[in-house]
């Protein structure tokens, strides 16, 4: 009473046991005031039991939380209630020392978290559709542009040279169709230059060979007749020439024509073929040619090979020349057909079938052959014939290689290797 007059403070005591008894009080010391000054202390004792203090507190929702109240080893006050499993939280009262225990059902926690984590799944699930959603349309769209491209291109390859392929307006679509346009101006103006050329080179072949042939024959039919008329041995050996001279030129005109008939028209596609018949015919034709020769074949019943249908005139012009420049009176030519089986003959899962052919002359010329490897003729390098030429684009165009090796123990061995058909329908 003394501390609450001195002061003008509410006092609380901590509970106090009555002596002698299992009994505890507080005594509570308030001021009374009149006119703003203290002319008095209310004093008070208290009992403490379960009620005490909680008559006025309203009752707790025990159905989701209970409370208990605790001090000095005593439970003041506990709900009824009891959760198996629940979520506890303790807190001491400063003023009183009590301890003040919380506790909620977990159950209607985890059937929050139950619900939050069904929620996030389902957004998880949400998201990740919408992004497969638009890889897939964005996959599909890229794959339609795609679809078109290729279409315009075969477009292209037909000669649509102004076809141009109906793409999406996006910004790399817009380049691709604007490169695709430029190409497709570009292979139009190439494809008019080269007909151009190639009307032209037609033009000028036939002109000149059908002019070439006629004027030689009279160069030739004036020499021939000089040199029957002529008593002078040195004129008559001049006009010999001339006419040796003349008809070789006229040979190569006919060399010409055989180049332009075989090599005309689109590229053709190779397809299977039995080597040995064609070989076979081709050996046949050139010893009625050439009965002075020798002309044997090395095959087996039926070996079939890709070649483009020219491939019978690639044959024969190499037993032409194997057979017309030997300088043998009695020349002997070997045409063999065999599967390939040395380090060349399987490449890359490919096998090849070679039509050889062999003779017993002087051999090519190392400056022919170096032509027809590097494909091109030079000022230094200029080839004789277009025999090996023609071979050698034939052989080409059959998806087949060229190549040549010496024979023993005289002459040369000119190899064309053809691919084998698969099994996957080429033959």
């Amino acid at each position: 009473m003394e501390r609450t007059s001195r002061t003008g403070e509410i006092y609380v005591t901590d509970p106090e046991r009555v002596n002698g008894t299992d009994q505890h009080i507080v005594i509570i010391s308030a001021p009374i005031f009149e006119d703003g000054e203290i002319v008095g202390v209310l004093a008070a004792a208290l009992p403490i039991n379960e009620f005490t203090f909680l008559t006025m507190v309203e009752p707790l929702e025990t159905d989701a939380q209970t409370v208990s109240v605790h001090t000095d080893g005593q439970t003041l006050d506990r709900s009824e209630t009891a959760f198996s499993d629940a979520v506890t939280s303790t807190a001491t009262v400063s003023s009183t020392g009590w301890t003040v225990q919380v506790s909620r059902d977990r159950s209607a926690l985890d059937a929050r978290l139950r619900e939050m984590a069904m929620m996030q799944a389902a957004s998880l699930v949400l998201v990740l559709s919408l992004v497969i959603g638009l890889a897939v349309w964005e996959y599909n769209a890229n794959i339609r542009q795609a679809e078109k491209l290729l279409d315009g291109f075969r477009a292209l390859r037909n000669g649509s040279y102004d076809h141009t392929p109906d793409l999406s307006s996006g910004e790399e679509w817009n380049q691709i169709r604007e490169g695709f346009d430029d190409l497709g101006d570009a292979l139009a103006a190439r494809e008019t230059e080269l007909k151009e050329r190639e009307q032209r080179l037609q033009v000028f072949n036939r002109v000149l060979r059908h002019n070439l042939r006629n004027d030689v024959t009279v160069v030739v039919n004036y020499a021939e007749f000089v040199a029957e008329q002529t008593d002078d041995p040195e004129v008559r050996e001049a006009a010999e020439k001339i006419a040796t001279r003349g008809w070789d030129l006229v040979e190569l005109g006919e060399k010409a024509g055989s180049i332009e008939n075989a090599m005309e028209g689109e590229n053709p596609r190779p397809d299977p073929m039995d080597v040995t018949a064609v070989v076979t015919d081709i050996a046949a034709s050139i010893r009625q040619e050439y009965p002075d020769a020798d002309v044997s074949v090395e095959a087996e019943d039926e070996r079939l090979a890709k070649a483009i249908p020219a491939l019978g005139v690639a044959v024969e012009n190499v037993c032409e020349n194997a057979i017309e420049h030997n300088d043998s009176p009695d020349p002997e030519v070997t045409v063999s057909v065999e599967s390939v089986e040395d380090g060349r003959g399987v490449e890359d899962g490919r096998e090849w079938v070679r039509i050889a052919v062999a003779d017993d002359g002087p051999g090519i010329p190392d400056h022919e052959r170096t032509v027809l490897t590097e494909g091109e003729e030079t000022a230094l390098e200029h080839g004789s014939g277009l025999g090996l030429w023609l071979i050698h684009w034939i052989v080409e165009r059959s998806g087949g290689r060229l190549s040549f090796t010496e024979n023993e123990p005289r002459g040369s061995v000119v190899r064309m290797d053809l691919e084998r058909p698969t099994d996957e329908g080429d033959d």
